[in-house]
């Protein structure tokens, strides 16, 4: 046993785990979910790699909902169970938490170096702290500063897609056509890459072609979550 911790952000493409002592955490290992029949294959991979440590307790950010330490995930086939990883590794507990949940805490931690301003509005002092992140999924959460500091986790990426407009309603109705639930993480490779883009057309009935670019304006291809080139917004 060793004063390590273990740290794992546990998404539904990816599981990143890294060992955390003395407050230094070591350098992140990236597995991909669908090479790892199960949690506990990953998690034993990593850790044969890092000489068979044994770390002292385990936190899992897990994107999903935690009830009784236990998360099914949506958007793979993992099912992560806190207390049996506990045992089966023989760590001497692994609490698990929504990954979202994590990023909010973390808020009131941000500077202003690491903060880019929308619009010219100053924030409100004590006002609720949001955190949005699409990914596999769409995660969000909440940080209340009042009246005693909280998070809200949500499970808001699995709300359905409304319908502002007769073009939006047609849209939604072609998804549902074809057996997909117009939910909120659609984007454009989405599940088996049937994402909106494969729906959008322009007025003489084409399919719009998507460019997928990263931030710094260079082409990321197929799978990057920056989507630009889209002729009309829904």
């Amino acid at each position: 046993m060793t004063d390590q911790i273990l740290l794992a952000d546990i998404g539904g493409t990816n599981a990143r785990f890294a060992l955390m002592e003395h407050g230094d955490i070591g350098p992140p290992e990236h597995l991909r979910v669908a090479d790892f029949p199960r949690i506990e294959d990953a998690m034993a991979a990593f850790l044969s790699r890092q000489g068979g440590t044994k770390p002292a307790v385990g936190v899992l950010g897990v994107a999903g909902p935690v009830v009784n330490n236990v998360c099914i995930f949506t958007n793979s086939t993992w099912v992560v169970d806190g207390d049996a990883l506990a045992k089966q590794f023989g760590i001497a507990s692994v609490t698990l938490l929504n990954d979202f949940e994590a990023l909010g805490w973390s808020l009131p931690a941000l500077k202003p170096a690491d903060l880019f301003a929308l619009g010219d509005q100053r924030p409100a002092p004590e006002a609720p702290m949001l955190v949005l992140g699409p990914g596999t999924g769409f995660g969000t959460a909440a940080f209340l500063q009042a009246p005693l500091p909280a998070v809200v986790v949500t499970e808001a990426g699995h709300a359905t897609l409304p319908a502002t407009s007769d073009r939006e309603a047609e849209v939604i109705a072609e998804l549902r056509r074809n057996g997909l639930q117009p939910a909120a993480p659609m984007r454009n490779d989405g599940a088996g890459g049937n994402g909106l883009s494969t729906y959008l057309r322009d007025p003489d009935g084409n399919r719009v072609e998507i460019h997928v670019y990263e931030p710094s304006g260079k082409s990321a291809g197929k799978g990057s979550d920056t989507v630009t080139g889209v002729r009309e917004p829904l």
